[in-house]
């Protein structure tokens, strides 16, 4: 989210948390650029989750049609504490690619990758893992 961006909030009740909506306009320009949902409370065993989730990062290195130096990355992110992975996170630095991780990508093999994952009850992974590409 960016300095100056607007936040509202849609309610309809009597729906419940599953019609509950977050508004954001990235850029204050008075259009929505995009909606979260809100996710159902966790309940049963991962109620009372305190761990943290656990993140492997496989990265291989490989050469690109023209030579140029790239990794392929895959990230596995593991809940121990029961509450099941809400999102895995990355960003790359210095190349700002940062995002949601949904599958394998690929980037130049230059700097380091970061990598979080947050679980339904809001545990998230610490220290993130960080990884050098090369």
């Amino acid at each position: 989210m960016r300095e100056g961006a607007r936040l509202s909030l849609d309610i309809d009740l009597p729906g419940g948390l599953g019609r509950l909506r977050l508004a954001v306009d990235d850029d204050a320009d008075g259009a929505v650029d995009r909606r979260l949902k809100f996710r159902p409370v966790t309940t049963g065993r991962g109620a009372n989750d305190q761990l943290a989730p656990k993140v492997k990062v496989a990265a291989r290195p490989f050469a690109g049609p023209s030579g140029e130096p790239l990794v392929e990355v895959r990230i596995h992110a593991s809940e121990p504490g029961g509450s099941e992975v809400a999102r895995t996170e990355y960003a790359v630095d210095p190349a700002g690619v940062a995002g949601t991780y949904d599958g394998p990508f690929v980037v130049p093999a230059d700097g380091t990758l970061i990598v979080r994952a947050v679980d339904r009850a809001g545990n998230v992974t610490a220290p993130h893992v960080r990884v050098a590409l090369r």
